[in-house]
């Protein structure tokens, strides 16, 4: 089974340049496929994919108004619309019955302040240069050149099927890969080992481990300091963008350079958090998983 590894990437200037006309491109082929492929089901009752995706992409770079999708690579714009094929798929699916799982609503159109990302494979020819000395490695994409990347992960790096190129509302970037993971073998946590878990309401995690020998120890995961800072800053940075000047559309006003200024500041917050609150789920989940055979909650494993 395939897994996906992310790192932090880092861009030129003119690297920036392409990489937001590729996203813009990506997005107007994605938000085209959803728009065309509901007009053919509302008027005829089913969807031809082939079709809408030739429309989008072959028939729409002959015209005035979508000739400039022809400056980015093409097997990002099929990916692009791959995936709105499938988003749309699992709409209907979900309805009829065929998916399994909670209920898949219909697909949203992409937005420009959102998360952005274009994914190449190999029909794109990239290439990925790592030496094992730095930690910086470097990935050739189309029309991008070689992005410098933070090797964090030591990976197969001849099984790569893909890469995809990730643009956060934050103004960093990320490459995520798909690669094969190599069969690594653990040692087993003792025997009889049982830890029972509770969410917290002062500290993120309370429970218990048992040893397997009849004895106990009730244990806590405090919540980390530098997680309630960043989420404070946030608080503070979220009421600062309320008061500036948001812009209308429907007054055609724009949004004031200072709402702009801190909408970044804002995102930059949230990444953080985010980033931190994952890192410490990471670390806590591991160390159960390594440490204990079974894992349930506190109140059916004993009294805390």
């Amino acid at each position: 089974m395939k897994r996906r590894h992310s790192a932090r990437a880092y861009l030129t200037g003119g690297q920036r340049q392409h990489a937001a006309r590729l996203f813009g491109c990506c997005r107007v082929v994605f938000n085209d496929f959803l728009a065309e492929a509901g007009r053919q089901y509302s008027e005829t009752g089913k969807t031809d994919f082939d079709q809408v995706a030739k429309q989008v992409t072959t028939l729409a770079k002959k015209t005035p108004e979508r000739q400039w999708l022809a400056e980015v690579s093409s097997v990002a714009l099929q990916q692009s619309i791959a995936n709105a094929k499938r988003a749309y798929r699992n709409f209907f699916d979900s309805c009829s019955g065929k998916r399994k799982g909670r209920k898949v609503g219909f697909p949203k159109f992409k937005r420009r302040s959102g998360r952005q990302s274009a994914t190449f494979t190999r029909n794109a020819g990239f290439s990925v240069r790592v030496d094992g000395c730095s930690k910086w490695g470097f990935v050739r994409l189309p029309g991008l050149g070689e992005v410098k990347f933070v090797v964090s992960a030591d990976l197969d790096w001849d099984t790569l099927s893909s890469v995809t190129l990730i643009g956060n509302p934050d103004g960093t970037f990320e490459v995520s890969f798909t690669y094969q993971p190599v069969e690594v073998t653990k040692e087993p946590a003792p025997d009889g080992t049982v830890a029972g878990i509770d969410l917290g309401l002062t500290v993120l995690a309370s429970g218990v481990h048992l040893d397997g020998e009849g004895g106990g120890e009730r244990f806590d995961e405090p919540n980390e300091r530098h997680l309630r800072r960043k989420q404070r800053a946030l608080a503070r940075a979220q009421k600062s963008l309320s008061r500036k000047e948001k812009g209308s559309r429907k007054d055609k006003r724009p949004p004031s350079n200072n709402y702009l200024k801190q909408k970044q500041k804002v995102a930059k917050l949230h990444s953080q958090v985010a980033r931190t609150r994952k890192d410490q789920l990471d670390k806590f989940s591991l160390r159960v998983a390594r440490e204990n055979q079974t894992v349930g909650s506190a109140a059916r494993v004993g009294d805390i």
